[in-house]
């Protein structure tokens, strides 16, 4: 049965020192409880997917281990945040990240989950998600930042309540912060360039559908923030040409760039200079007019071979161009071969 197995697969591996439970629908509260004890009491992280455990197991997990340094609960829905967090602080001694996620909206907190986070969990985190969470507040945010100024990636996607505030707290205190997504926040372009000018070894940013956002924000994040990855923008509805300019040139490290729906027309040739990336989305760009449809529907790859055949900058080989404000530092070229 159900029960068997899972005791079985846990009593066959006692020395697992990571447990991952996805989308286990025949796992309950009850037949976790039987698994709990057989755990491996070193176990250091442990990943919780659309599984209906209780706050009760959450309690007597970290309570039979707790030297957990990773927690993430995705979409669990039987799960009193509160009381979790209030566990997790009295046990876990050596936690590190921590993440509820919330992106089915599935029994949503009404409690400012950070300002609980901080009052309960006193380790020094280097990472938070809380996800889909409209109760979390600016002011618990700030909270947090203080508390956890090492921190380096926080998540706050679609808390739809998160203004630039937020933003601002994280500028003040947490300074080696190498990801921030905050999906569908009210920030505004200031709060942008401060984070930007604070924190510049910044890797991931997501900003998607945070619709006061303009193209000079993401400028200055990008002459800012060199060492970007991943930066999403999607649906920001006032970002076009001169942000992906700027990305395509300052970043050149970038591996993935989402502007869909934004007021992108053109796809600068400076494109070409990414070496690293590896996806453009550009879904749903409505002004978008060149390359021509028909290439851009070919995707990152089209559009890149649509440069090689067609630009003269491709064609002359241009592989270094640097430029401060509008004055060219160094431009090499090779002559094509022949």
């Amino acid at each position: 049965d159900v029960v068997l197995f899972f005791q079985t697969a846990v009593a066959d591996t006692p020395q697992v020192t990571s447990f991952e439970l996805d989308h286990c629908t025949t796992l309950d509260g009850d037949t976790f409880a039987t698994i709990i004890p057989k755990l491996n009491e070193e176990l250091k992280s442990f990943v919780c997917r659309e599984v209906a455990i209780t706050s009760d197991n959450v309690k007597n997990l970290v309570k039979r281990c707790p030297v957990i340094s990773n927690l993430v609960f995705d979409n669990c829905p039987q799960l009193d945040i509160e009381q979790c967090l209030r566990s997790i602080g009295t046990f876990c001694r050596e936690l590190k990240s921590i993440a509820f996620l919330n992106d089915k909206c599935v029994s949503p907190s009404t409690s400012d989950l950070l300002s609980v986070l901080v009052k309960n969990v006193m380790t020094d985190l280097k990472s938070i998600s809380f996800v889909g969470f409209d109760s979390v507040s600016d002011i618990g945010v700030s909270y947090a930042a203080e508390c956890y100024s090492s921190l380096q990636s926080i998540n706050l996607n679609f808390c739809h309540n998160l203004t630039e505030a937020s933003l601002q707290g994280l500028a003040s205190y947490c300074k080696q912060l190498r990801e921030i997504s905050m999906n569908g926040a009210h920030i505004d372009n200031p709060s942008v360039g401060l984070i930007a000018s604070k924190c510049p070894g910044l890797r991931k940013v997501d900003f998607g559908c945070c619709d006061k956002l303009k193209d000079s924000s993401v400028m200055v994040l990008a002459r800012q923030c060199r060492h970007l990855h991943h930066i999403c923008l999607a649906g920001c509805v006032h970002v076009g040409d001169d942000s992906l300019v700027a990305l395509t040139m300052h970043c050149l490290h970038l591996e993935h760039i989402d502007m869909s729906r934004t007021c992108v027309e053109t796809v600068p040739v400076t494109i070409v200079a990414l070496c690293r990336l590896r996806v453009l989305e550009l879904n749903m760009c409505n002004d978008l007019r060149h390359p021509p449809p028909e290439v851009v529907q070919d995707g990152l790859s089209g559009i890149l071979e649509f440069y090689k055949e067609y630009s003269l900058s491709h064609r002359l080989k241009v592989f270094l161009l640097v430029r401060v404000d509008s004055v060219f530092l160094s431009l090499k070229i090779f002559s094509p071969v022949k």
